[in-house]
């Protein structure tokens, strides 16, 4: 499929700034446990949430080249702790049946690369050009085809919330990045 190239390679927490959907990316469902009580239940797909409590989910964003040059970004969870109950290791961002994004053990293929832009001035620039240790605004995410990533359905808990990530319904996800590692060999917690 081509070669990662560890300089455009990152590790970060990403944040929606998506209006009624602001929080940060996850892979946990916010559920009550008790009155007034609440706790996160890991799950092999990508969600957004404003669930205060504990350490960040970190995502790896490897840059992939091909023959053409740059083909794209495979991401996958890099945050395994935090009460995760699956075993993510080799888990890359798919879609499901269904539409929604997903973890899946599948070996990355072109189709699966993301796209991630910086918008400025209103214009698509990838994220290439741009790239630096801290804070990213005004990114999307799209996929090969076009496609931008939308949160979806929101589900209140008590004072917390999650969302479902498809690239069907819903307003376009507008990020923001916080990249913690870029340009080094990621050793993830695993």
């Amino acid at each position: 499929m081509g070669w990662i190239n560890r300089e455009k390679s990152f590790v970060a927490e990403v944040k929606c700034q998506t209006p009624h959907f602001e929080g940060h990316w996850d892979c946990a469902e916010i559920l009550l446990d008790g009155p007034g009580q609440e706790r996160r239940k890991s799950v092999e797909w990508l969600t957004v949430t404003n669930y205060a409590e504990g350490e960040r989910h970190l995502f790896q964003f490897d840059c992939f080249y091909d023959e053409k040059g740059y083909a794209g970004y495979d991401i996958r969870s890099y945050t395994y702790g935090q009460g995760r109950r699956f075993n993510s290791i080799g888990q890359r961002f798919g879609f499901s049946s269904g539409g929604y994004i997903a973890l899946s053990p599948l070996k990355p293929t072109p189709e699966m690369l993301w796209q991630p832009y910086i918008f400025a001035d209103g214009q698509p620039q990838p994220i290439l050009e741009v790239l630096k240790n801290g804070r990213l605004d005004n990114v999307r995410i799209e996929t090969r085809h076009g496609r931008t990533l939308k949160p979806y359905k929101r589900y209140d808990a008590h004072r917390s919330w999650y969302c479902y990530v498809n690239d069907e319904s819903g307003p376009a996800m507008e990020l923001t990045l916080h990249i913690q590692q870029l340009g080094k060999e990621h050793n993830d917690d695993h």
